[in-house]
């Protein structure tokens, strides 16, 4: 059944989730606000799209998706079974969020506003001029596999894609303050991300809470993107790229983060990663320790006409003793840095003075203005 809700306005719903796929199969949400929940508003939905929405104050996951139910991932066969099993896992999860805003949605588990637990990997999200503010995710010891990652979006599938997407103030116990991705098939999953500004984001507790966005196993393409004033005390303040799969960056600025280290490009031995026209400024770690690297590497890595500026610590550092590369086309740097395995610069200059960032537009300001000034971020 299809179904289809305009302008609905609901508050405090309780015990359990107020649609799930015994309901509909394909549910569109338009012009709504969903506010106090203390259970997921959508569960199992196979498609959905949302349009001009706002979830606001969750304490679980407002959208949940897992082709295993928790109870079923440990599954005891103690009959005799004359016929294939009727628990079959579920495949399609079509997800679709534009125009929406997730508030302050928190939950016990992976993903604060939203979890899709496909362990097929099947499945896709597709995320545009929508906002996340304070969303964090904590573990839950008594369900498997929900250590607290992705403080608003926890995804195991195989095609996403995010544009003009705002997060501010999320947070997580664990990996992916705002996001955690990952595919674990053979075929990568394709992860595509544009026009994205991620900031404030940090960890729940100490120690916990490694990057902003944690990207795994995923053939990537990324531009427009703006990390900044991300604080992580124990681990990586911004990304982790990690799988043997072709990695794109272009036209992105990491700008006064704070973490044991920024970036760990790891594991691409077959395909290498292109950084283009990219800007690494203010960052540094907590420690003061001037012998900890801003990127850390154990993949070939190309960057091509990027900005190193007013950093703090080392630029480079190779992870493990393989043969591995990291070169530098045409950089620009505000000093020369130390002598790192594995660098190979290239026509770099070394003389940077104070340049102006260019700025990454969300495509709707005014509403990002009016979300500071109701919540005093």
């Amino acid at each position: 059944m299809n179904l289809t809700i305009s302008c609905l306005c609901i508050s405090h719903l309780f015990s359990s989730p107020a649609l799930s796929r015994s309901n509909a199969k394909h549910i569109n949400l338009d012009k709504s606000t969903i506010l106090r929940s203390y259970s997921h508003f959508f569960y199992n939905i196979p498609i959905l799209c949302i349009d001009n929405s706002v979830f606001s104050n969750f304490t679980s996951s407002a959208i949940f998706y897992s082709s295993h139910l928790p109870e079923n991932l440990i599954i005891d066969y103690n009959q005799t079974y004359n016929s294939r099993p009727e628990n079959q896992p579920m495949l399609l999860n079509n997800i679709t969020i534009r125009n929406a805003r997730f508030l302050h949605c928190k939950s016990q588990g992976n993903g604060g506003a939203l979890c899709h637990l496909s362990f097929e990997h099947w499945g896709s999200i597709i995320a545009h001029d929508s906002i996340f503010v304070d969303c964090s995710a904590s573990p839950n010891s008594e369900l498997y596999h929900q250590y607290g990652s992705g403080g608003a979006i926890f995804f195991l599938g195989n095609y996403s894609r995010f544009s003009n997407i705002y997060a501010y103030k999320c947070r997580a116990e664990e990996d992916g303050q705002f996001i955690y991705l990952e595919h674990l098939n053979s075929n990568p999953m394709e992860f595509n991300m544009e026009f994205t500004t991620i900031s404030k984001c940090s960890e729940i507790s100490y120690p916990g809470g490694y990057y902003a966005a944690f990207i795994k196993d995923a053939e990537m393409k990324i531009s427009n993107v703006n990390i900044s004033n991300c604080d992580v005390k124990y681990k990586y303040s911004a990304m982790m790229l990690t799988g043997k799969h072709k990695k794109n960056m272009k036209n992105s600025i990491f700008d006064s983060n704070f973490g044991h280290s920024l970036i760990w490009f790891n594991r691409g031995e077959e395909k290498k990663t292109d950084i283009q026209n990219t800007c690494f400024t203010k960052n540094g770690n907590h420690e003061k320790n001037r012998q900890i690297a801003l990127i850390r590497f154990s993949s070939e890595v190309n960057f091509h006409n990027c900005l190193f500026l007013k950093n703090f610590g080392e630029t480079f550092s190779r992870i493990g003793v393989d043969p591995l590369h990291l070169n530098l086309y045409k950089c620009i740097f505000d000093e020369k840095f130390n002598e790192t395995d594995g660098v190979v610069p290239n026509e770099c200059s070394y003389e940077a003075k104070e340049i102006s960032l260019p700025k990454i537009k969300f495509s709707n300001e005014k509403l990002i203005h009016l979300i500071h000034e109701l919540y005093h971020l």
